[in-house]
């Protein structure tokens, strides 16, 4: 895999094509106020994402993720019903976006991805999958074939992804030497912390808890671009 130059006009169009979030990371930092003041340090800030990937790092102080817990359903005093949401910081996301776009283009450029991968592809979706597995067994039943089908559904996959494993399995894809130095920086070394937000009902002012800073040796972080 071959990690193309970071162009200042690339880093403007990723910055200016991140969703506006309501929660910023550990930092405090807008997405929305760095679009506004963009202009004004839009060349330090090329310069910072070349030598990160030139020199194989991810900084430290981007690693540093702010969980909050999302509530999905059922009953509220379950901590199972929870979905935890990484947000990191807002100058983080550039740089995991210029190497998802290298990345995206290395697999489809030696056609690694196969046709039947729907999952964060391009014009692709779980509907086109869906249509794809009907259209299967209906050729299969007027074929008078037996249809037969396995489903997985790996709880948390996210979370307890092993790192040396992804690692080999990317070196085995072509994402050696440098770029994979790059990753291996980007998955260790990972800190984390808990913040839950609750409403003062008799003072109308919302009040933020936070957890202590914990490490984190596997799985990759929830709402990450990469």
């Amino acid at each position: 895999m071959f990690v193309a130059p970071v162009t200042e006009t690339e880093v403007e169009q990723v910055i200016k094509g991140l969703k506006n979030n309501s929660s910023p990371g550990f930092d405090e930092i807008l997405t929305s106020l760095v679009k506004q003041c963009l202009c004004h340090f839009i060349k330090p800030l090329v310069h910072i994402y070349k030598v990160f990937l030139q020199t194989s790092i991810f900084p430290d102080m981007m690693k540093k993720a702010k969980i909050k817990p999302l509530f999905k359903k059922g009953d509220r005093q379950d901590i199972n019903n929870y979905r935890p949401i990484s947000i990191l910081s807002v100058f983080s996301k550039p740089l995991e976006k210029l190497m998802h776009n290298r990345l995206l283009l290395s697999l489809k450029r030696y056609n690694i991805l196969t046709s039947k991968q729907h999952g964060f592809m391009e014009s692709k979706s779980t509907e086109i999958a869906s249509h794809s597995f009907i259209q299967s067994v209906q050729e299969a039943l007027d074929r008078h074939l037996h249809a037969v089908s396995i489903f997985l559904d790996t709880s948390k996959a996210y979370d307890v992804i092993n790192h040396n494993r992804l690692l080999d399995k990317l070196d085995s894809y072509g994402i050696r030497g440098s770029v994979n130095n790059w990753f291996q920086s980007y998955l260790t070394n990972r800190t984390q912390f808990v913040e839950i937000s609750q409403m003062d009902r008799n003072k109308y002012i919302q009040r933020r808890f936070q957890s202590s800073l914990r490490a984190t040796s596997y799985g990759i972080p929830q709402g990450s671009i990469l």
